[in-house]
């Protein structure tokens, strides 16, 4: 069984990924947060879309003191912000922050600089400060961008922020890129799903945060199923409904060539053509990926779960980036604060790491294929050649951010 080098297998998933048909679709901004935008958008609207106040206090026209024009008590469900009222020299109109500009203003005043005097049955609004400068704390139409300017670059993954932009530029729903669907399988007799394993159980570690972390990495998962053992059940799963209509079908165990390891057995069955069979890295190297003669994708994760976990963060982010069109993710670069030693093996290493601004301390406890303890702990993984690495070193880590 060939061993592909880790960096190759990563590179070759993101080739496929770039294959794959890109279709969009328009989303409401509630659903596009963590999406790719599809196309470029431009503001529908100039910002702000208004002559507004930037204060709260009075719009006034000419010089000071300024009879107050509008005495009426608003009622409770009036938008304040529309009133309006046109100014005479001398005449003045309370406003809120964001307050649409009366016609005739001169300058806002802000509420905190005047006092009110009565004098001959009107109200004043008197300047405790001398006469305002003309335009003050006053937002012009356009100030900000001109309707039609560049709003959101296609390619973009949107986040809160830009939703928020969005929303004031006047969108309701955005183009963005159609999301790779994707069916999950868990698979091994001994897996137990609650409670404390036994002697010949483990606990699964997968099914309550892999569609999480799919999710988090840009597909959409659209079926999970639990698996025995079983070829017959294991050829339902992929000839289901769910997994006909996805594009990723991903299955935790049953990659490796064990007699309980059926999935490679299947995939010769089905002709599949090995994107890569197996990986020159630890752990996860009986991590496989193959694509279906329908153009399906493949992949294998190892059933130990620090192995399965490595492998997801290793492909899964390439191929979907591929898919978006966007280059392969970049790594970290890492400055290692201990020796690594080198391996037996001529295997890349991956290994659970805390990183402090740009160091990583790796763990050496609690990181082999089996084990979580580190993984749980770790904010990266750095990337270990075969040949070790020294101290102060620089080295390729993949971040963990779910």
């Amino acid at each position: 069984m060939h061993h592909t080098r880790w960096e190759d297998a990563v590179s070759l998933m993101h080739q496929r990924g770039t294959r794959a048909a890109q279709t969009h679709e328009r989303v409401g901004l509630a659903d596009a947060i963590g999406r790719i935008l599809a196309e470029d958008v431009y503001t529908l609207v100039p910002l702000p879309h208004y002559n507004s106040s930037a204060m709260d206090g009075y719009a006034v026209s000419g010089s000071g003191s300024w009879i107050l024009k509008d005495t009426e008590e608003p009622s409770a469900h009036e938008n304040r912000h529309c009133r309006t009222v046109d100014l005479q020299d001398g005449e003045a109109a309370t406003i809120l922050t964001g307050g649409l500009i009366p016609p005739g203003t001169t300058t806002v005043i802000r509420l905190e600089w005047v006092h009110l005097e009565e004098q001959d049955g009107s109200t004043l609004v008197v300047s405790d400060y001398g006469e305002p400068q003309p335009g003050s704390d006053m937002r012009n139409r356009g100030e900000e961008l001109a309707e039609g300017s560049l709003a959101v670059s296609r390619g973009t993954r949107l986040g809160a922020r830009h939703i928020a932009f969005l929303a004031v530029c006047g969108f309701d729903t955005v183009p963005v890129i159609t999301q790779p669907t994707v069916s999950l399988a868990y698979t091994g007799n001994e897996v137990i799903t609650e409670g404390i394993p036994g002697p010949g159980e483990v606990r699964d570690a997968y099914s309550a945060q892999f569609p999480a972390i799919l999710s988090s990495m840009g597909a959409k998962v659209q079926g999970t199923a639990r698996l025995h053992d079983d070829m017959d059940e294991l050829r339902r799963w992929f000839q289901s409904d769910n997994c006909v209509a996805s594009d990723l079908l991903v299955l935790t165990g049953g990659s490796s060539t064990s007699e309980v390891d059926l999935v490679r057995r299947l995939l010769s069955e089905l002709d599949a053509h090995y994107i890569f069979e197996a990986v020159a890295v630890r752990p996860g190297h009986p991590c496989l990926a193959a694509e279906l003669p329908d153009g399906r994708i493949v992949l294998g994760l190892p059933g130990n779960p620090l192995a399965a976990h490595t492998a997801l963060y290793s492909y899964l982010p390439g191929y979907l980036a591929g898919v978006a069109g966007q280059n392969l993710p970049a790594l970290l670069s890492l400055e290692l604060t201990e020796d690594i030693p080198p391996f037996k093996k001529t295997d890349a290493r991956l290994i659970p790491a805390r990183v402090t601004g740009e160091k990583a301390r790796p763990f050496r406890r609690g990181v082999d294929s089996h084990m979580l303890s580190a993984f749980a702990q770790a904010q990266a993984l750095v990337v270990i050649p075969p040949e070790g690495a020294v101290a102060g070193e620089k080295v390729q880590a993949l971040p963990l951010t779910v």
